[in-house]
């Protein structure tokens, strides 16, 4: 796990004269926390296509002392006495987290042994073993025993084809000397980072997060109006390539970009080309497991568990005492009996939303796992607000995100560099209560009206829905216009709240047909490409990385996921049960009491106690009260005296007023301009 930078220099424009070595340090040095053990620097020259290799201040003298036998490898901020400073085309930057090969061999920027490749990786690759063994059979040579060097040697042997042999979590550049292109390319599901700029000179900048390009001469914070809105009004970012800052995209999930530079002209091709490499609906469209197969579930959630424990430097789990980071903990204490486990949990100090009766239930039912845990509180999670939103990013859409960093933290605390975390399976087994409308209409659109009464009396029984709550849910899906119509006068009172204008009626992704909201496989699919997970992976990235720290995600393993979602919709809900499969293949592991809990908590804080407790709520008046002015009037008044009504219990809690605050903060944080 690690972090990267690339500027890639238009020369056709005359006036480009910035200082390009200073501005890759800067980029570099602003996610210094994504990669504390090693730095390096590759730069290609506009004299003869020549390399340069430069080291920085965090990289180990024993990297320095090996590299420089062969290359020419100085400090980037230093140039010889007589030296003319020539403009680079193409300049890398990299921080690593030394986790698989920590030997100086694993060092990058890293070149291939023929030196027509280079590569700046972030992520890991968790069947490298495997390929690695068929590269050397097929005659390839190693340097080293990294993941890196078996993506650059895969790349060799079958260019950009071999992204589909890789299993993992990645986003990497890629240099190809020999055919003058530059690949960008990022994993299946987006767990990994990858964002791209271009300055009014028409330079890119691709980095690992969008701080980097906080720090760059040419850049200014403009507010994307449009994405704010989907922020504020719908709790959405990250459902499209655009990102809250005017002019900074992300490269999709399961997509490359790659452009050309002419190696005689030495001039950049600055036209982004976009290649879908990974295509999910099509993985599964051929599949249909309407036949439960505990068995080959069971195999598939071993397999990921048991490949993304490989590492050279210690794992911890999280623990929430949910099903799902259950299932990886007891699954890996059952196969792993004489190692120790080390879990880091959340609790509350509201009875409401706490997990510790549910994980003292899984250290009951182990003899070789480790718990620690911790309660986040309102003045800690206050004092440290500021520091939360820059590491985001972007704002997060809900307070939970404090739980999530404050695990992270215990965890970094407690010396470790890799975590492995249940993220996913809700979006992958159905597990949110939001797919039973689409189950109940999927039954009613598939005419199998005995099991839509069924289930539909099921889950009014065991969830205390009422029967008003689960027809509306279901017209919201059946007739999403006429619903989200009526919704809009809520949205339009909300309105009133905050100074944008909306000119016309609104409505989150347009594209989005009625169909993909029916049935839990085509709502999993949304999820998974728009709606929640994408959001989710970016707060586990920035939070988890803030701290050093690398959080792996099982649930998503690509074949696990595309199995997943060819089960039919009837063995992920069954009797108003939610993860039915989940629950049945992994039952003889599972403690008893877990395998039959149905509510959801998850890493939970106690946000509305906090919002509408007189004693807590006062910590936070100093945020409200200055929320006009770090916004730059983009609230006003009427924001104030609806946050006011909250607190005041005069009006239902929503988690909306967290956005106001989390967004306000964001502006002051990183200088937002509005045009």
């Amino acid at each position: 796990m690690c972090g990267f930078s690339a500027i890639i220099v238009n020369k056709k424009n005359k006036k480009n004269n910035l200082n390009f070595k200073v501005e890759i340090q800067k980029m570099n040095n602003s996610i210094s926390h994504r990669g504390p053990d090693d730095e390096g620097y590759f730069e290609l020259a506009n004299k003869e296509n020549k390399k340069k290799y430069y080291f920085g201040d965090s990289t180990p003298k024993d990297v320095i002392d090996i590299e420089s036998k062969d290359k020419i490898f100085n400090h980037i901020s230093y140039d010889e006495k007589n030296e003319i400073c020539e403009t680079p085309e193409i300049i890398l930057g990299h921080r690593r987290l030394s986790i698989i090969d920590l030997s100086t061999s694993a060092h990058q920027p890293m070149t291939s042994y023929n030196s027509n490749y280079v590569i700046v990786f972030n992520g890991e690759i968790y069947n490298f073993d495997e390929l690695r063994l068929e590269l050397l059979n097929s005659g390839m040579k190693f340097n080293s025993n990294s993941d890196t060097e078996v993506i650059l040697n895969m790349y060799q042997k079958y260019g950009a084809d071999s992204f589909k042999r890789l299993k993992g979590m990645w986003s990497f550049i890629l240099l190809d000397l020999k055919l003058n292109i530059i690949i960008a390319c990022r994993d299946r599901f987006g767990i990994k980072p990858l964002y791209y700029f271009f300055d009014r000179f028409n330079n890119i900048y691709i980095a690992s997060e969008i701080k980097q390009f906080f720090s760059l001469s040419e850049w200014k914070s403009i507010l994307n109006i449009d994405r704010a809105y989907d922020y504020i009004m719908y709790a959405q970012t990250d459902h499209t390539n655009e990102t809250l800052f005017k002019g900074v995209f992300q490269c999709p999930a399961g997509y490359y970009f790659k452009f050309s530079f002419n190696p005689e002209s030495k001039t950049i091709n600055n036209e982004l080309e976009f290649t879908k490499w990974y295509d999910l609906e099509k993985n599964i469209k051929n599949k249909n497991n309407s036949k439960i197969d505990k068995n080959k579930l069971l195999e598939l959630i071993h397999q990921s568990n048991r490949e993304h424990n490989i590492s050279d430097v210690p794992i911890s789990y999280c623990l929430s005492g949910g099903i799902d980071s259950t299932i990886l903990v007891m699954e890996r204490s059952k196969n792993n009996t004489n190692n120790i486990l080390n879990t880091f949990s959340i609790f509350s100090d509201d009875k409401n939303i706490d997990e510790k009766k549910w994980v003292d239930e899984i250290l009951i039912n182990s003899n070789n796992i480790i718990n620690h845990s911790r309660i986040p509180k309102l003045e800690n999670f206050l004092d440290e607000l500021d520091r939360i939103i820059w590491s985001l990013d972007e704002p997060p859409c809900d307070s939970t995100i404090y739980s999530e960093w404050s695990v992270y933290n215990m965890i970094s605390m407690n010396k470790f560099k890799v975590t492995i975390s249940g993220q996913g399976a809700d979006e992958v087994f159905g597990g949110y209560h939001n797919y039973f409308s689409s189950y109940l209409l999927y039954l009613i659109s598939r005419f199998k009206i005995f099991r839509f009464l069924r289930e539909f009396y099921k889950i009014k029984k065991i969830h205390n829905y009422s029967y008003i709550f689960l027809i509306k849910e279901i017209i919201s899906k059946f007739l999403p216009d006429f619903y989200y119509k009526i919704k809009n006068n809520f949205k339009k009172s909300l309105n009133t709240l905050f100074c944008l204008k909306k000119t016309k009626y609104y409505k989150l992704n347009k594209n989005i047909e009625r169909e993909k909201l029916i049935g839990i496989k085509n709502l999993s699919i949304h999820q998974i490409k728009y709606s929640m997970l994408p959001k989710l992976l970016r707060y586990a990235d920035r939070a988890s990385m803030q701290h050093s720290l690398e959080v792996r995600v099982p649930y998503l393993d690509h074949e696990l996921v595309e199995y997943c979602l060819s089960i039919s919709d009837e063995n992920k809900i069954n009797d108003g049960i939610t993860k039915y499969i989940l629950r049945k293949s992994c039952k003889n592991f599972l403690p008893i009491k877990i395998y039959n809990r149905i509510d959801k908590i998850g890493f939970e804080v106690a946000s509305k106690k906090w919002l509408t407790s007189e004693e807590q709520n006062i910590k936070i008046k100093k945020y409200i009260n200055s929320m006009i002015d770090d916004s730059k009037g983009f609230f006003n008044e009427t924001t104030l005296e609806y946050i006011k009504q909250t607190m005041k219990k005069e009006i239902g809690f929503n988690d909306i007023v967290f956005r106001f605050i989390f967004f306000s903060v964001w502006m002051r944080v990183f200088k937002i301009n509005i045009e």
